[in-house]
């Protein structure tokens, strides 16, 4: 889920990882490579990419497509 509902808590919502998917954000490493440090933490793949998405879409990260590495802004 990527908001909170009755069945889903904040903590297992994708909204609820923004804050640690952002944590793992370097400026050094391309998104795939952000996943698999963080892997556990997620639930599944979609999870972690409506993260990166809600992050993306706030401003709060810039992708650049020419190195494919993720960086906050």
């Amino acid at each position: 889920m990527i908001t909170p509902n009755k069945v889903t808590p904040l903590k297992r919502s994708a909204l609820g990882k923004v804050e640690m998917t952002y944590e793992l954000i370097d400026g050094k490493r391309t998104v795939g490579e952000i996943y698999e440090a963080g892997q556990s933490r997620y639930d599944s793949i979609e999870q972690f990419l409506y993260a990166i998405e809600i992050l993306y879409l706030t401003d709060k990260v810039e992708f650049n497509e020419l190195s494919g590495v993720l960086s906050k802004c």
